[in-house]
């Protein structure tokens, strides 16, 4: 009978090839957010991929993950920006078009000739 008993939970696949992985916590540090802005990414699931280590409550992020993450949260901020700038560019268009409607030389504005036509 072999004295070391069987291991019951097994190290994260990124753990095993060496590379870096973080704690919810240490992730959340490193990006400069708090930890319960973290859980809401993760309700809005916009959180980076987590490994659980099997038969535990343990999450780990690795470093391709957290890469990956700020990829899709830069081209959000992109999308958003973008967003922001053709509300803002509609918003000037429509402001144009109220002020040139004011305007006496707007083709509403102007007097109509009448003309009688003889028959």
């Amino acid at each position: 009978m072999p004295k070391h008993k069987a291991r019951l939970h097994a190290e994260p696949d990124d753990a095993v090839l060496g590379d870096v992985v973080y704690t919810r916590a240490e992730f959340a540090k490193l990006e400069h957010i708090s930890l319960s802005s973290y859980y809401q990414l993760l309700k809005k699931k916009l959180a980076p991929f987590e490994r659980r280590i099997p038969g535990t409550k343990i999450f780990r992020i690795s470093e391709a993950s957290r890469r990956e993450w700020r990829a899709r949260m830069h081209r959000l901020s992109q999308e958003e920006t973008s967003k922001l700038i053709d509300a803002r560019r509609r918003e000037q268009a429509r402001a144009a078009g109220l002020l040139g409607a004011q305007s006496p030389m707007h083709p509403s504005r102007k007097q109509r000739r009448i003309t009688t036509e003889t028959a």
